[in-house]
């Protein structure tokens, strides 16, 4: 199970995200106690699409170079790290 959750996380943009918003309001509720946790939420809401957005603008820039799309991207670099092409 956990190679699954790794392989979702790797492929899936969306999985991504929401892995950084959980965290990230984690964090806010840990180091932030002033504030209500509504703007926790729409404050890392708003750093986690910047985030995302960025790295899906780093995936069709790389896949473009490439020639492939930006899932294909995820699929290269797994195959890159050492013991990802079994």
């Amino acid at each position: 199970m956990p190679c699954a959750l790794k392989l979702w996380l790797d492929r899936s943009l969306t999985a991504q995200a929401i892995l950084v918003l959980v965290l990230g309001v984690g964090a806010n509720a840990l180091f932030r106690r002033d504030g209500h946790i509504g703007w926790w939420v729409i404050r890392t809401a708003v750093f986690t699409a910047v985030a995302i957005g960025i790295v899906a603008a780093q995936r069709r820039r790389t896949g473009r170079a490439v020639g492939t799309g930006p899932r294909g991207i995820a699929e290269l670099n797994r195959r890159i790290r050492p013991g990802g092409a079994e």
